[in-house]
């Protein structure tokens, strides 16, 4: 896959749209930027990064799946985000089993109790199926100042006391989503089956918001549409 550098721009996913449309660059592609001025997370949500400190990264594919398949995006893009964190801080410290890498439903990241990724789906759908998707992903690596509103987050450097390359983690990334994107296209059912293998709080009463409510309920599984099973 193609990775474009660039330093600031206003959202990675805009930014690849942008490209999407001027015809510039083939699928797959990412573009990495050092800052965002308007990262976007779920919701009404913003990304907050400091310059430099993050990876921040759209990637674009040809995903080949029909439009009520797009969960398998999301878990895709979970898990290597997952596999990533997880690599990451076991070759940089003892593994805790309390401080084990998770996937909150539907498409956040955590390390123990603390959120340290977040994902951004845009799918552009012809007919029954998913054209492009631009897959926005953001991944604390060295930050330690987090604004104050945000309740629960954390990096790899606060996990592990060290520093990275932010390169290196986006060369990792990039590898093990091309790698799970072969999964995708032979056996959609195994990505499923690790997204609930690492799911937080599996079986055990948590709070969600569902359809803009918040509830609290016990996650016995995942339908093929994504959708919790109680």
């Amino acid at each position: 896959m193609d990775i474009y550098h660039i330093d600031i721009t206003d959202s990675t996913n805009l930014e690849a749209r942008r490209m999407l449309v001027q015809g510039v660059v083939k699928q797959p592609f990412a573009i990495f930027a050092n800052y965002q001025t308007s990262g976007r997370g779920q919701g009404n949500h913003t990304w907050s990064s400091t310059h430099g400190k993050n990876l921040t990264v759209s990637i674009t594919i040809k995903p080949q799946i029909k439009a009520i398949e797009q969960f398998y995006l999301t878990a895709l893009t979970s898990i290597s985000i997952l596999q990533t964190v997880e690599e990451t801080i076991e070759q940089s410290r003892q593994h805790n089993d309390n401080q084990q890498v998770k996937i909150k439903w539907i498409n956040d990241v955590y390390v123990g109790d603390n959120k340290i990724a977040g994902i951004l789906i845009s799918n552009d759908i012809v007919d029954d199926m998913i054209d492009n998707s631009i897959i926005g992903i953001g991944l604390n690596i060295n930050e330690t100042d987090f604004p104050a509103d945000i309740p629960n987050p954390t990096s790899l450097t606060k996990e592990t006391g060290k520093e990275y390359e932010i390169e290196d983690i986006l060369n990792t990334l990039t590898a093990k989503f091309e790698s799970n994107m072969k999964i995708l296209q032979n056996s959609r059912d195994t990505l499923r089956e690790q997204y609930i293998e690492h799911l937080y709080k599996f079986n055990e009463p948590h709070y969600y918001t569902i359809s803009g409510k918040r509830e609290l309920i016990s996650i016995r599984g995942i339908d093929e549409f994504g959708d919790i099973i109680r």
